[in-house]
């Protein structure tokens, strides 16, 4: 793959697209091989990879009775547990604005549109 490229991942279903992708992200463990992004080892340093790399998954994983701003919170400690609260405010108000939702941030996840 190349930087400032678009990399589609493209298979009938059971080709091991989202095994790959799994793996990758460090949700199931490599069998064999080895994989880097940037000059990062994906498999033994994840917690530096997971810095700058995330993943979007086809399903929606949002839950209707949470705002935009309480999913950013859940996610936030899902990626870095024991901010501090400044840190982790900032960070998420940073978030919300970058995606354009700050108009939005106290608006339930089942309110909100597809695209959103």
């Amino acid at each position: 793959m190349f930087a400032d490229q678009i990399f589609v991942l493209l298979g009938h279903n059971g080709a091991g697209k989202s095994s790959l992708i799994s793996t990758l992200t460090g949700l199931y463990e490599p069998t064999e091989g080895d994989a880097e992004v940037f000059g990062v080892d994906m498999f033994n340093n994840a917690e530096k990879l997971r810095q700058f790399m995330g993943i979007c998954p086809q399903h929606d994983i949002l839950f209707d009775l949470l705002t935009v701003e309480e999913h950013c919170e859940i996610f936030y400690d899902f990626k870095e547990p024991f901010p501090t609260p400044k840190k982790k405010k900032a960070e998420i108000d940073k978030l919300i604005v970058d995606a354009g939702l700050d108009d939005r941030k106290k608006y339930l996840a089942c309110k909100l549109s597809g695209g959103n």
